[in-house]
């Protein structure tokens, strides 16, 4: 393992608050400028020189259709995992080549955990129809990493039986256990409407994604659909893709709060060379630094406003995108 790349994880890995991480990230991008072939090669057509690059706003974004086409690893480092993404139908799905499965695995459960520090040995269950058909799935691998570390195994995804997921919520909070209950918003609102009764207890985790199986909601609307029908005052939000190796949580009114190694610039939909720190509507570019093996800098295709206090709401995907089958979000 690159002695860099080691160093920059081992200061995620620590997980202190950071400061003005902006040095770091020139640093980052300088290592991946060379190290990374597909990102070299972008830079080269753009006919840009790594070296001339002195700020954030400076630094080029990958498009996040490479991931598609291209193997974005950095050269020497062989994948322990590929991660798919979900899509649909007869799209290309993008491939994450992740080289250090159990960094990502430490990360994931990390950043968990620091959003819920008081939580104890919680029960994670999971509704995440159409899934289990991709098993390549970086949501589905978090998941059941998280349930291995909470001994939870044995509730897997359960994606069509309704009666079987309400019966074990049932039993779970008369034994007082802690329960989160993650789902693409789709699914949860139908187990919302078919449970008629309230699950006060539980903590709701949506991933975004209607993928076209109803008349789109706003967001507003599915938070009041799921608060509704489950009697809990809040909806949790998970913001993740399978070209991120960290998630982002909003814990209400769907504002994400990242981690600090994790940072969010707006770019114009019409020049997504212009981009800006500042807070303000766009299309969203992120910069996740536990990407190190691979890209940190990502060009995503969703639209979304950075808030003056760094954080940051997802409106949608920009005109003519794909459909992703991960937190795919509405005005």
């Amino acid at each position: 393992m690159n002695d860099f790349s080691s160093q920059v994880k081992h200061e995620i890995l620590r997980f202190d608050s950071y400061g003005d991480i902006e040095p770091l990230c020139l640093e980052v991008f300088r290592y991946q400028a060379e190290k990374n072939l597909v990102y070299k090669q972008y830079l080269k057509l753009l006919r840009i020189n790594s070296s001339n690059i002195r700020r954030l706003e400076e630094i080029p974004f990958l498009p996040i259709r490479f991931f598609k086409s291209k193997e974005v690893i950095c050269s020497s480092l062989k994948p322990e995992k590929v991660f798919l993404s979900s899509g649909t139908t007869g799209q290309q799905r993008s491939r994450h080549l992740v080289a250090d499965l159990v960094f990502y695995e430490t990360v994931t459960l990390k950043i968990f955990e620091s959003f819920f520090p008081s939580v104890d040995k919680p029960v994670i269950l999971a509704l995440l129809p159409t899934y289990s058909d991709n098993p390549q799935s970086s949501l589905l691998h978090m998941i059941g990493y998280f349930q291995d570390q909470y001994n939870c195994q044995g509730y897997q995804y359960l994606p069509d039986d309704f009666p079987k997921l309400r019966d074990i919520l049932s039993n779970l909070v008369e034994n007082d256990k802690p329960i989160f209950l993650w789902g693409v918003t789709y699914a949860l609102l139908d187990f919302a409407n078919f449970i008629q009764k309230p699950f006060t207890k539980v903590n709701i985790v949506e991933t975004g994604g209607m993928k076209g199986t109803r008349s789109e909601l706003t967001k507003m609307e599915v938070y009041h659909a799921l608060t509704s029908c489950f009697g809990v005052q809040s909806v949790i939000s998970e913001y993740g893709m399978g070209e991120l190796l960290s998630q982002a949580y909003a814990l209400q009114d769907g504002e994400f709060t990242t981690p600090w190694w994790m940072k969010v610039l707006v770019r114009s939909v019409n020049d997504p060379f212009e981009t800006s720190q500042a807070a303000g509507r766009g299309a969203m570019n992120i910069i996740d630094l536990a990407n190190i093996d691979s890209c940190c800098f990502v060009e995503t295709e969703d639209l979304g406003e950075l808030m003056p206090d760094g954080k940051f709401k997802i409106y949608g995907r920009i005109e003519h995108a794909e459909i992703r089958g991960c937190n795919l979000m509405w005005i």
